[in-house]
């Protein structure tokens, strides 16, 4: 049986270019960047110490995707979700969210954001 996972869905695609092209967008209009997610998660040079400690240590496993990398399983979900960025949980082949778009623009960083996450991991597994 697969074990549980938790996806964080970023609204960004992955490679080189867009990453630059990311970076560049939240550091001269942070305000117009459309990935609640990637604002928790990273600062301009990568993925936040906080983020990488939990997800290193998490009791559960951690995956990171961008668009362009899911399934098209995970595809059909992030819709039914709203649309990305997305955290979802993946548990005995169902998809569940835990933090959806709203859920996210609302969080003020990555304290709050981990503290959030383990409070829903807990009561969702």
């Amino acid at each position: 049986m697969e074990k549980p996972r938790v996806c964080f869905v970023y609204n960004a695609q992955n490679g080189w270019f867009r990453g630059v092209s990311d970076t560049l967008h939240k550091l001269w209009s942070p305000q117009t960047y459309s990935c609640d997610l990637c604002r928790i998660t990273h600062g301009l040079t990568g993925m936040r110490k906080e983020i990488r400690s939990f997800s290193e240590q998490a009791a559960i496993r951690v995956q990171f995707y961008h668009l362009n990398e899911l399934t098209p399983e995970m595809e059909v979900f992030v819709r039914q979700a709203g649309g990305a960025p997305v955290v979802m949980l993946y548990e005995k082949r169902i998809w569940k969210p835990v933090f959806t778009t709203g859920d996210l623009k609302k969080m003020s960083g990555p304290t709050e954001f981990i503290t959030s996450l383990r409070q829903e991991l807990n009561s969702l597994t």
